[in-house]
C-alpha cells in the first residue's frame, strides 16, 4: 500500500506545486488568495497489486525521501530569512507561481507587522513590496514563456541564488540570466509594437526586472534604467489610469523607486504635478507614506533648480537662490508636520532607543526600535528627505554665516533648521539594526539601503572619519554585504545627491 502525503493541499496536488503543509492554510494558497482546502488527517491507503510477498502490509509509516545533494533546495537552505525556502524543502522551483511565492514570501516582513493578510495586500506604505500582489491574477492570464511569466521567474531565481554557493549557484544562476534575457528581448519587442493591451503587464514585468536587479545586478545602473522605463510607461498612461485598484496598486508600490531614481538624478518627475498628486488617489485612501511621498515630489525639481542656480553669478543669482531656498525651507517645515501628524495615529512614541544586546556591534551609538515596519520605513525616508534638504540649503550658502542671499525668508517660513544634519543621520544609522533583522528578510535592507547610503555619506562631509558615527556606519555596511546588498557599487549612485557644502569648498 502506498501512503499519500498528509502535509500537500488538494489546491497544490492539482497544480503540482510545492506546499508547505502550514496550518491552517498553506503559503502558497495564501500568497494566491485562493482559500486552502487543508489536509488529510488520516493516512489512505490505496491498494496495490495482490499478494505482493515482499510488502510488509504492518508498515505504515511514510516512506524516506531520498536526499539530493545537488538539489536547489540544500542550496538555498543557508538563507535564514527565508522561511517559505526553510519549509519547503522539496519544491523543484520550476513554475512562475513557485518562484513568485518565494519574492513574495521573502519582499514582505514577518512579525514586524502587526496588521493581516488583507491589510498587507493593499498596504501603501511598503517600499518595494505591495504590488507584487498583482502578479498572481498576470500570470494566470498569460501563456508559458511570456514576458511576465519569464521576469517573474528571473525574480524569483534572483532571490534564491543569493542565498546559495557553488555549483549550484552556477547552475541556478545561468537560468537566472536566460529568463532575463528571454524577458529582455520580449520586452523590446513588445515596446516596439506599443500594445496597448498590455500595458499594465509590461509595467509589472518592468517592475519585476527592477527588483531582480537589485537583487543581482547585472550592470551598475541596470535598475535604474528599468525604473526610467517603468516611468515613462506610466507617465504616459496618464494619472486616470491609475484609479482603479489594479493599476492603483502598481502606481503606489513603484512610486517611491521613481522618485529615489529622480532624486538621485537631480531631475524633475512627473510625480511633482498637481494632478499626480490627487488623480490617482480619488478613490483611495493615502497612506501616511503616500502622503509623506506626496510632500518630497518636489525634491527633484527643487535640486535640479539648486543645480542650475549655482551656475549663475552671485551677483545675477540672488532670485533664483531665494527662490530654492524658500522652496527648501517650505519642504522642511511640511516634513516637520507630516511627522508629527503620523504621530498623532500611535498612542506611545514613534521610536525608541533599545538596550545595546550583547550580539550588538554598532559601538556606542544604541539602536532605535519602531512600532512596526510601516513606521520605520515612514520614518527613515522622512528623514532622509530632511538630511538632503538640509544639504541643499547648506551648500548653497543659506546656512552659512557667509551667505547674503537668504533676506528674510525665514521670517515667512519660520523653521529651526538644525546647523547641520548629522543628528539626523545618525538616527538613521541607528535605525540600521532593526531593518537588518532577519525577520525583515529582503525587505529590510532594501528598503533601507537608500536612506543608509544618504546619512553614510553625508556624514563623511559632517563628521570625523574616526568618529563613532562613522565606525557604526562601517559596521552596517558589513551587516549589509552579509545580507547580500554591496553598498560600496551603489554608493555611486549619490555622487550628485550629496554635494560638499559651499562652506566646506571655501575652506572656512
Amino acid at each position: 500500500m502506498k501512503p499519500q502525503s498528509i502535509s500537500v493541499c488538494q489546491n497544490c496536488r492539482d497544480r503540482k506545486i510545492g506546499c508547505d503543509g502550514k496550518v491552517p492554510a498553506c503559503t502558497q494558497c495564501r500568497w494566491f488568495l485562493q482559500p486552502c482546502p487543508g489536509y488529510l488527517r488520516q493516512i489512505v491507503f490505496v491498494h496495490q497489486a495482490p499478494g505482493d510477498p515482499n510488502r510488509n502490509n504492518d508498515n505504515t509509516s511514510r516512506p524516506k525521501r531520498p536526499q539530493d545533494n545537488n538539489s536547489l533546495a540544500q542550496g538555498v537552505a543557508i538563507n535564514k530569512t527565508g522561511d517559505l525556502i526553510k519549509n519547503s524543502t522539496y519544491f523543484r522551483w520550476s513554475t512562475a507561481e513557485e518562484l513568485l511565492a518565494v519574492a513574495i514570501d521573502h519582499f514582505i516582513p514577518a512579525s514586524n507587522l502587526p496588521v493581516s493578510i488583507s491589510e498587507l495586500y493593499s498596504s501603501q506604505s511598503l517600499v518595494c513590496a505591495s504590488w507584487l500582489s498583482v502578479l498572481p491574477n498576470f500570470i494566470n492570464e498569460e501563456r508559458s514563456g511570456s514576458l511576465t511569466i519569464q521576469a517573474t521567474r528571473a525574480l524569483g531565481l534572483s532571490i534564491i541564488c543569493r542565498g546559495q554557493r557553488g555549483e549550484t549557484k552556477h547552475s541556478h544562476n545561468s537560468q537566472r540570466l536566460e529568463y532575463y534575457c528571454s524577458a529582455i528581448h520580449q520586452l523590446q519587442s513588445q515596446l516596439l509594437l506599443s500594445n496597448e493591451c498590455g500595458n499594465e503587464q509590461t509595467v509589472a514585468a518592468i517592475m519585476s526586472l527592477t527588483l531582480a536587479e537589485l537583487m543581482m545586478p547585472t550592470s551598475p545602473q541596470g535598475w535604474r534604467f528599468h525604473v526610467r522605463a517603468v516611468a515613462e510607461l506610466v507617465r504616459k498612461l496618464g494619472p486616470d489610469h491609475f484609479i482603479t485598484s489594479t493599476a492603483h496598486r502598481l502606481f503606489v508600490g513603484f512610486r517611491p523607486l521613481i522618485l529615489i531614481e529622480a532624486i538621485l538624478s537631480r531631475s524633475p518627475t512627473f510625480l511633482g504635478l498637481q494632478q499626480w498628486q490627487s488623480v490617482p488617489f480619488q478613490k483611495h485612501f493615502q497612506s501616511p507614506m503616500q502622503r509623506l511621498l506626496g510632500y518630497a515630489a518636489v525634491l527633484p525639481s527643487l535640486l535640479h533648480q539648486a543645480d542650475a542656480a549655482k551656475l549663475i553669478p552671485a551677483q545675477q543669482g540672488v532670485a533664483e537662490v531665494q527662490a530654492v531656498t524658500q522652496a527648501l525651507t517650505k519642504l522642511l517645515k511640511e516634513l516637520r508636520q507630516w511627522v508629527l501628524s503620523y504621530q498623532n495615529l500611535f498612542r506611545g512614541p514613534l521610536y525608541w532607543t533599545k538596550p545595546k544586546d550583547r550580539k550588538s556591534s554598532y559601538v556606542s551609538l544604541l539602536p532605535l526600535c519602531f512600532p512596526n515596519a510601516l513606521a520605520a520605513t515612514a520614518l527613515i525616508h522622512c528623514w532622509t528627505f530632511q538630511i538632503i534638504c538640509l544639504t541643499q540649503l547648506d551648500e548653497i550658502g543659506v546656512l552659512s554665516k557667509h551667505s547674503q542671499h537668504c533676506g528674510d525668508f525665514h521670517d515667512v517660513f519660520p523653521l529651526r533648521i538644525p546647523k547641520d544634519p548629522v543628528d539626523i543621520c545618525v538616527k538613521i544609522c541607528q535605525s540600521m539594526d532593526y531593518f537588518l533583522e532577519d525577520n525583515m528578510k529582503v525587505y529590510g535592507p532594501a528598503a533601507a539601503i537608500f536612506p543608509f547610503q544618504i546619512a553614510y555619506r553625508t556624514l563623511l562631509l559632517y563628521s570625523d572619519p574616526q568618529s563613532d558615527q562613522i565606525k557604526t556606519c562601517n559596521v552596517v555596511i558589513s551587516s549589509f554585504h552579509q545580507k547580500g546588498f554591496d553598498v560600496g557599487k551603489l554608493s555611486s549612485d549619490l555622487s550628485f545627491t550629496i554635494q560638499q557644502p559651499r562652506t566646506q569648498l571655501r575652506g572656512d
